[in-house]
């Protein structure tokens, strides 16, 4: 199954990612979000495992002309468990961390279901909390 995913954080101009279409395991039309969050990760996780350790110099030439480079250096060549991120991502769901918009409708419950379809698009907003204590 094809999902159009938007990644934002508050406080942000620019998205984070940008309709991003991915392909994730078929989970059917009618998902909960704890599914959801499950194939997005594990997906993602996939997709991380496979990058290529050994950066390349084209995309240092292709940089040049930005003015910013960054090198993509990777020091801990340590394979991420899908099954821990997984954990992790529901907690931090649970916890308020993010919050998921399907179709302009607000997700806040793991158990909800959510109407997929061809045109969902789905997105994760980060949220940022303010640093600081009461008096």
């Amino acid at each position: 199954m094809q999902l159009t995913v938007n990644a934002k954080q508050l406080g942000r101009k620019r998205d984070l990612i940008d309709r991003l279409v991915i392909e994730i395991e078929d989970i059917g039309q009618e998902p909960t979000v704890a599914e959801l969050i499950s194939a997005v990760v594990i997906q993602q996780v996939r997709e991380f495992n496979s990058r290529p350790n050994e950066p390349t110099l084209l995309p240092l030439l292709d940089q040049e002309t930005s003015g910013k480079i960054s090198f993509g250096s990777i020091y801990n060549d340590t394979k991420a468990d899908p099954s821990e991120a997984v954990k992790t991502a529901l907690l931090a769901f649970q916890d308020g961390l993010f919050v998921i918009f399907a179709d302009e409708k607000e997700y806040t419950k793991s158990e909800q279901i959510i109407h997929l379809q061809e045109d969902t698009i789905i997105t994760f907003i980060r949220l940022t909390f303010l640093a600081g204590s009461y008096w």
